[in-house]
């Protein structure tokens, strides 16, 4: 339940950690094993993980520098932001806001300045003039709004934790908080992965998303485990199909908002402190979440005895409907260790794959070479004549040999349409985003037909 990671800001423990600075670097130990709830501080420790507040810096700094950030919002909203009724609509019906219930005004403000900001303007609609909002960004909106207003402080106990509180986590300013932490989350990981660019000039038709994905695929995961990327990877299983739900999601899309707000305890803990370099991995110079393909990895270690059982089907199912986690702790540890392995084994070099796309018309050109050359060289003569009143309308529902078994005259070669036929399959296939192994294996009949009948 969404209980077990909210609570109410304790004074005390922020006085120690945060004001005096006991055991200050103990925060990061414990994002990374999914104990941070016992803080009962997490928006001071978000706001530290992703650079909003100096780690250095005394709390006081913090307060200023917060002022700064609070009278910089007010200045943006009253510049850009107009009230947008489609997109209250929109966000009202979005999972997360029935199931957590922030306050839809809230939302509608932050992510309006948000896409202007950005240089996103338009409202939502569904025509394409329009910006559709992706549910993803709702639900990663929906979950800091909802730690923001949770922890709000309200408490007027006297005492110099409970005054920097009542500033700090300010039940009057939680547009301005959330959007900070929002802003910060989408640079590091929606913005920066660009979706519309293609930023890689020996791969111009890869985006970014495509790029991280591939290295999950066909550089960590099978370093870490080759028979489950083998098993993936012999299944067809598209590269991008899930993967890119759960990077653009950062998780939302597949795990409870209690259980998604543990992972990010551990996604934003590595962002500023001792974040880990992985320069044999880089396919982009902007800032990445870095721990979030770890978490991927994770998520497909974490369900490989289901996986390695299965087929097409089954694969698919398990990765599209993810099996419900009831201990989030296995996934946080598999992912530090998979990052630690490709810190230590700097050597394994991630080399940008081919384009699948590229790759496959490539060998189907040299297929429909070979096969252009092969037919120059068939020789049919008047025998064709003999075959023209057997009528061959769809070569799709048709095999050479079957006819050829029926025919009377043991001579009958297989006529022009057919072999037109199977010209036009190849080349439909040369052309064709899909690889479909189906209508090559009919080329191929044929064309082993025709070579034994036409040496």
């Amino acid at each position: 339940m969404i209980a077990s990671t909210l609570y109410e800001v304790d004074p005390s423990i922020f006085f120690e950690r945060f004001i005096k600075k006991e055991n200050f670097s103990e925060i990061w130990e414990l994002a990374k094993s999914c104990r941070l709830s016992s803080l009962n501080n997490r928006l001071t420790c978000w706001r530290i993980f992703l650079g909003i507040f100096n780690e250095n810096d005394n709390v006081h700094n913090w307060v200023n520098s917060l002022e700064k950030q609070r009278n910089e919002y007010r200045c943006i909203k009253d510049r850009v932001y107009t009230y947008d009724t489609d997109l209250k609509e929109k966000l009202s019906s979005s999972e997360n806001v029935i199931k957590l219930k922030p306050n839809v005004e809230i939302l509608v403000e932050i992510l309006k300045i948000w896409l202007e900001v950005n240089n996103l303007p338009g409202k939502y609609s569904e025509s394409p003039e329009g910006i559709q909002i992706e549910d993803e960004i709702i639900d990663i909106l929906c979950i800091v709004v909802h730690v923001v207003n949770a922890e709000k402080f309200t408490d007027e106990k006297p005492g110099e934790a409970e005054d920097l509180l009542r500033i700090l986590n300010s039940p009057c300013q939680i547009a301005s908080d959330s959007y900070f932490i929002f802003s910060e989350i989408m640079k590091l990981n929606y913005l920066s992965l660009d979706l519309h660019s293609a930023p890689i000039k020996k791969h111009p038709e890869k985006s970014i998303i495509s790029l991280k994905c591939e290295r999950i695929y066909h550089y960590y995961l099978k370093s870490l485990d080759p028979e489950l990327y083998n098993l993936l990877v012999s299944n067809s299983i598209p590269t991008e199909k899930n993967l890119s739900r759960w990077i653009i999601s950062i998780m939302t899309s597949d795990f409870s908002p209690s259980t998604v707000i543990v992972l990010w305890d551990l996604l934003f803990s590595l962002e500023h402190h001792e974040r880990p370099s992985l320069p044999q991995a880089k396919i982009q110079d902007n800032k990445e979440l870095i721990m979030i393909d770890f978490l991927c990895v994770s998520m497909l270690l974490n369900i490989r005895e289901l996986l390695m059982g299965e087929h097409l089907h089954g694969i698919n199912l398990h990765l599209s409907a993810y099996p419900p986690v009831t201990d989030v702790e296995i996934l946080t540890k598999t992912a530090i260790k998979s990052l630690e392995f490709f810190v230590r084994h700097t050597t394994i070099k991630f080399v940008l794959p081919e384009s699948s796309e590229k790759k496959h018309k490539k060998n189907m050109k040299d297929i429909f070479k070979k096969v252009k050359g092969g037919l120059k060289r068939l020789s049919f003569g008047g025998l064709i004549n003999k075959f023209k009143s057997k009528k061959v309308d769809k070569f799709s529902n048709i095999r050479l040999d079957p006819i050829l078994r029926n025919s009377d005259d043991p001579e009958t070669e297989a006529p022009i349409e057919i072999l037109d036929s199977t010209l036009l399959i190849l080349k439909n296939l040369i052309e064709s985003d899909d690889f479909d192994k189906d209508s090559l294996d009919i080329a191929i009949d044929n064309l082993k037909t025709l070579k034994s009948i036409c040496p």
